[in-house]
């Protein structure tokens, strides 16, 4: 019961004001100018077949972004709605939804009770979602690729923090273990991340910056691929703001070399910001009909410190100076993978991956509220997969299947004063996958790219406190139900028409079609929380999406400019976390389910320009893209009640309750901009990225966009492996921030405040010692800059020296990505 372990406050006062203040925060000047009249809506529902009263239950005014979850009685109540009439949807999982429209009385309280019939829990109507999107991974949209090397030369910790200099992609880091990227606003489980081609998101992953990418071995790394823009033709749920796909290691035989090979690579780092000190060792070894990699690392962070100096009182919350403190955390990374080459042309790979994070503490539960213990523990990703491969292995393969099984094991130990119970959650994810793609040519202008896939999750769900005296008590339900399954499937066909001749010698076209569907099925663990919490209830969705994109080349027939636009539909399914999580959140904030959701879904436009020219004797590439997302549906995290209170309290703190809901329509515009342009032995990069957001139901911002940001950096190669590189990096301030935003302590009052740090990178070719070792030394925030970037709950670090040694012996193994 959750009687039994939360005492739920009496703060129907002060959540009737917080309410009030809010909404005044939210409303635009004109509307309080104004004085828009609103009334109150309030009732009971119950089921039809007898009349018991429906917990969580899910009313929503329609057009308003406003609703409610009924309590434990069945009772709702909605405040503050436009007076007049207005549409009210009622949604509870395992019965029929109800719509009706009731008249709004101005300055007064309105009741309207609903009664909800039952149907079948295995055949809950599906929700169909639109079409016209693109797909493939190659087309008409902005992409980006770095490889391996680069993620080592740039010093970066995770996959994550070596991204923050690609065009159009924003870091967030709640905590030093962490890095969440956000791509055309778009974060969390709204990105699409990927491990050799296989999904690492899963059904918990939560609407909210997370450390999953961060989990992934930087030194398993042969590529990083960024996909922006809506991909759901290609690789269905989630990929609304991108795709982020990390390849790692593949031993391969140089051309021309024959028999048995063997090499290894090794490498250490220290930083002085932190005490990094990582130590990562690899062995390659190959044969004309096998080959097969083994690495293994081992990390160890102290406490981040912050930037001394800064203008900014409102980022300056540390309790120890410039030491975060606790922020330092363990890890450590294996990798395997073998392939064995029966043909030419028939390949067939294994492939293990385990990463674990030891204790990482949540730094910004210490410093803005205190709490005695908060860390993650333990952290663990693992895959493995076994992948058939017919065609080139370093191509596109004429077809590929591949089966795969992901876990992701997550565990947290709150505690908020030290007399205080200690809460343990642990959830444990297993996924198993398969999915198989492949492509046709009818002819040499066109190419039909054709796949499928099929995940399903198991997850484990548990929760206990450990009271100081030695006592364990079980709560009935996890953060999610126990023993909860989410399946999800998908079929996709593109085709891409590339005329070599003709009237359409310099035109691209791709148009795709994907269907996808999925159903989450649990068991409510708790009757309060459900009344009948001993069935099991099903929920599913399906989804058509498809894409429409183009290229014409420019100019003259070499195409050195092009103009690509396209349209692309998106859609992300609610899942486990969105529908069953119940537990604390971000900031003071604690959440509750909701079985009434729809899928967001996203129709997005692209248009850019893209061109190479060489003015004298340097030669520049540069894109220019803008984008336009129209969000429909919108899920996002919005105040609720629990019992009938909005607020509960767990030892000495009060908590906001909150929960998933489609709060409305939204769009997300921007441009983006990249700049290339080198001569030997110069080479410049700059790119730069502006997003806006507005949630039009709410009339407010989108929650979570970045501000403006970008980068400059001018690199001088000397030969022989040496270079030195000075950049900048730099984001404006973000004072646009949702109500959403305004409840989270990550984000200071008013807004994050703008910054830019100057850096250096040297790195040295020690090529005549054995084993031809690389050094590099990176110089980062060299002002000593205080700055947080925008929604993360650390500051970023200050003046840094990092040390990066490389070393390589034995043969020539996989020279092109170098280590």
């Amino acid at each position: 019961m959750i009687e039994g372990s939360l005492r739920v406050g009496r703060l129907r006062r002060a959540g009737i004001l917080l309410s009030c203040l809010a909404a005044a925060l939210v409303l635009p000047d004109r509307a309080c100018a104004q004085q828009t009249a609103t009334g109150t809506l309030q009732g009971t529902i119950t089921a039809a077949a007898n009349g018991r009263p429906l917990a969580f239950a899910d009313v929503v005014v329609r057009d308003q972004g406003r609703g409610a979850v009924a309590n434990k009685d069945g009772f709702f109540l909605i405040e503050n709605i436009p007076a007049g009439s207005q549409r009210i949807l009622v949604n509870r999982m395992g019965y029929a939804s109800d719509s009706t429209t009731v008249e709004i009385l101005a300055s007064s309280s309105t009741t309207h009770d609903f009664v909800l019939v039952a149907r079948d829990h295995e055949s809950s109507k599906p929700v169909r979602i639109g079409a016209t999107q693109r797909v493939s991974r190659k087309g008409p949209f902005s992409s980006s690729h770095m490889s391996g090397i680069s993620v080592r030369d740039r010093a970066a910790k995770t996959p994550a923090e070596a991204l923050r200099e690609e065009p159009g992609v924003f870091v967030q880091k709640t905590n030093h273990g962490g890095g969440s990227a956000v791509l055309r606003g778009f974060s969390s489980n709204q990105i699409l991340l990927m491990v050799d081609g296989i999904r690492l998101n899963n059904s918990t992953f939560r609407l909210g910056n997370h450390q999953y990418l961060a989990t992934v071995d930087p030194f398993s790394l042969h590529s990083i691929q960024v996909y922006r823009g809506p991909n759901s033709v290609a690789y269905g749920t989630d990929a609304l703001g991108g795709v982020i796909n990390v390849d790692t290691w593949a031993a391969r035989q140089e051309p021309g070399r024959k028999g048995f090979k063997w090499a290894t690579h090794g490498a250490v780092r220290y930083a002085t910001i932190d005490g990094e000190k990582t130590t990562h060792l690899r062995a390659l070894l190959l044969d004309d009909s096998w080959n097969g990699t083994i690495g293994l690392s081992g990390r160890r962070f102290g406490d981040l410190k912050r930037g001394a100096n800064s203008t900014e009182p409102s980022i300056e919350n540390a309790t120890n100076g410039t030491e975060q403190s606790p922020s330092g955390f363990d890890a450590w990374d294996v990798d395997a993978k073998l392939r064995w080459i029966a043909t030419p042309r028939d390949h067939l790979t294994f492939a293990y991956q385990r990463g674990e994070q030891i204790e990482v503490p949540r730094y910004d539960k210490y410093e803005n509220e205190g709490f005695d213990r908060w860390v993650f523990d333990p952290q663990v990703r693992e895959l493995a997969y076994a992948r058939y491969l017919h065609g080139r292995w370093n191509g596109d393969p004429l077809f590929q299947l591949t089966l795969s099984r992901n876990l992701q094991e997550e565990g947290r130990e709150t505690r908020p004063d030290p007399g205080d119970d200690l809460t343990v959650e642990h959830d444990r994810v297993t996924t198993w996958g398969a999915n198989a793609e492949g492509y046709w040519i009818p002819n040499r202008a066109h190419r039909v790219v054709f796949g499928g896939d099929l995940y399903a999750d198991d997850v484990e769900s548990a929760r206990e406190r450990r009271a100081p005296g030695g006592a364990v008590t079980r709560d009935a339900q996890g953060r999610f139900p126990d023993g909860a399954t989410y399946q999800s499937g998908g079929i996709f066909l593109l085709e891409q028409f590339r005329p070599s001749s003709g009237r359409f010698a310099r035109a691209e076209l791709d148009a795709g079609l994907r269907y996808s569907w999925f159903d989450a099925t649990f068991t409510p663990s708790d009757p309060d929380l459900v009344p009948e919490g001993s069935e099991n209830v099903s929920q599913t969705f399906d989804a058509l999406t498809g894409s429409l994109g183009g290229v014409y080349r420019l100019g003259d027939p070499a195409g050195r400019f092009r103009v690509h636009g396209n349209v692309s539909q998106a859609f992300r399914a609610p899942n486990l976390s969105d529908i069953t999580k119940l537990g604390e959140s971000k900031g003071t904030t604690y959440e509750v389910p909701n079985y009434g959701l729809d899928a967001e879904k996203v129709v997005s436009y692209e248009l850019g320009l893209s061109g190479r020219a060489r003015p004298g004797k340097w030669m520049t590439d540069w894109q220019l893209a803008g984008f336009y997302s129209q969000i429909i549906d919108l899920l996002a995290s919005a105040d609720t009640a629990l019992a009938g209170e909005r607020f509960l309290i767990e030892g000495s703190d009060t908590l906001k309750i909150k929960t998933k809901k489609n709060v409305g329509k939204a769009f997300i515009r921007g441009a983006e901009l990249s700049l290339q342009t080198k001569r030997k032995p110069w080479l410049v990069r700059a790119n730069a990225t502006i997003t806006y957001g507005e949630n039009t139901t709410l009339v407010e911002p989108v929650g979570g966009v970045p501000p403006a940001f970008g980068l400059v950096s001018v690199r001088y190669s000397a030969g022989s492996g040496r270079s030195i590189r000075l950049y900048s990096r730099w984001a404006l301030e973000q004072n646009r921030l949702s109500s959403d935003d305004l409840d989270d302590p990550r984000i200071p009052p008013g807004g994050t405040p703008g910054w830019m740090t100057w850096n250096v990178a040297c790195t040295f070719g020690l090529y005549r010692l054995p084993g031809n070792p690389r050094l590099n030394v990176n110089l980062e925030n060299l002002l000593d800059t205080n700055y947080r970037e925008h929604g993360s709950g650390v500051n970023g670090p200050g003046r840094n020296l990092v040390l990066s040694l490389r070393w390589t012996t034995g043969s020539t193994i996989n020279n092109r990505i170098g280590f």
